[in-house]
């Protein structure tokens, strides 16, 4: 075998940022035009929307079920610390729980030695997702009426620079602290 036909005859795994089909379709279909084996969770555990994914399962599919042979793991940090890219915009996780998951995966880095890790994290816009306060989202912290006027503030320059930007800023609540 040559030694390009062994490099791609690898297999990774992926643990997406979601289940949209570019993070998650597109690697398994890039790793079949090159040769490459593509393992990825099952796609239950990571969720769809606004239902967050399942980082205590997908760890525990990384221990017990991910190809033995994986010569490298490529996993989203949002994924395995929130439930995926939603779910990490939302104060829903405990912030030791986030890090009590990284450190999981830690762990489970140091009984793949020979195996290469990447990790990687999204940068978080501030203003998020405008939902409507319906079906799935009704109640989600940032529905509507809420985002457009967090959105609204997320979009003011800073310092603000004209009379409307610094009345928009002026009306905005003020955060007591007790």
């Amino acid at each position: 075998m040559s030694i390009l036909a062994g490099l791609l005859a690898l297999t990774l795994v992926v643990i997406p940022l979601d289940d949209r089909p570019v993070t998650l379709q597109l690697p398994r279909m890039l790793g079949a035009i090159a040769g490459t084996t593509v393992a990825t969770p099952p796609r239950a555990l990571l969720g769809r929307y606004l239902r967050f994914g399942e980082p205590d399962a997908i760890l525990r599919w990384l221990r017990a079920d991910a190809p033995a042979d994986a010569a490298a793991f490529i996993v989203s940090t949002d994924m395995l610390a929130y439930g995926g890219l939603i779910a990490s915009r939302t104060p829903a996780t405990p912030e030791f729980l986030a890090l009590s998951r990284l450190r999981e995966l830690a762990a489970f880095r140091r009984i793949r030695p020979r195996a290469g890790f990447a990790a990687f994290g999204t940068v978080m816009r501030l203003a998020p997702t405008g939902v409507p306060d319906a079906g799935a989202a009704a109640g989600f912290f940032a529905a509507a009426p809420v985002w457009p006027l967090i959105q609204q503030y997320a979009n003011l320059p800073d310092p603000p620079q004209t009379t409307a930007d610094i009345a928009t800023a002026a009306r905005r609540p003020r955060r007591t602290s007790s």
